[in-house]
């Protein structure tokens, strides 16, 4: 799904016509169609904005506009990937991401990187801080989660998702908890 898309979504849930949309973020009816028309992209406070004005779940929206994000990133360093290679690869991703994210606390607040491993045909979230690896890994990657300052949660999701797109390649089977693709 594009942006623009997710913004006409959004505005439709909401039951408002563009000028109505427009005028709860401060912005003018054209800004708003130029956002959904694609010409220009918002600013992600200003679809929270939005979405708190109109009850709406920011969670989803922002997941949606980090998706974009990356794969418009992967798109720069990696021209070869198709919208039909990332199927099932963002939902995945989503959940390792939150998984990292929620670790506890002194876990994760105290390494500098996690790693994915590719092992009996699963992903695990293995080794935090520790870069040794199990006899049995096909495929692993350091996730960076720190650098002077804790990651975000974008660029964490973007390594996991080259992660999960490098795995595919290999042939490797996407499993990760109860998700499989």
């Amino acid at each position: 799904m594009e942006l623009s898309e997710i913004i006409r979504e959004i505005r439709l849930n909401a039951g408002l016509s563009k000028t109505e949309a427009a005028y709860i973020i401060r912005k003018s009816q054209s800004v708003w169609r130029d956002w959904e028309n694609g010409k220009k992209k918002p600013r992600l406070n200003d679809l929270r904005r939005f979405c708190e004005e109109t009850k709406q779940d920011f969670g989803i929206i922002r997941s949606k506009f980090s998706d974009i994000h990356v794969q418009n990133k992967l798109k720069k360093t990696t021209p070869s990937i198709n919208k039909k290679e990332t199927d099932g690869v963002f939902l995945i991703a989503d959940k390792i991401t939150n998984d990292i994210l929620y670790e506890k606390s002194e876990t994760r607040f105290y390494s500098k990187f996690c790693k994915l491993e590719h092992i009996d045909g699963e992903i695990l979230i293995t080794r935090w801080g520790d870069n040794s690896k199990f006899t049995k890994t096909k495929f692993d990657i350091n996730i960076k989660l720190a650098d002077k300052i804790l990651l975000t949660d974008k660029a964490i999701k973007e390594q996991v998702v080259i992660f999960l797109l490098k795995c595919k390649e290999l042939g490797l089977e996407l499993k990760y908890g109860l998700y499989n693709f």
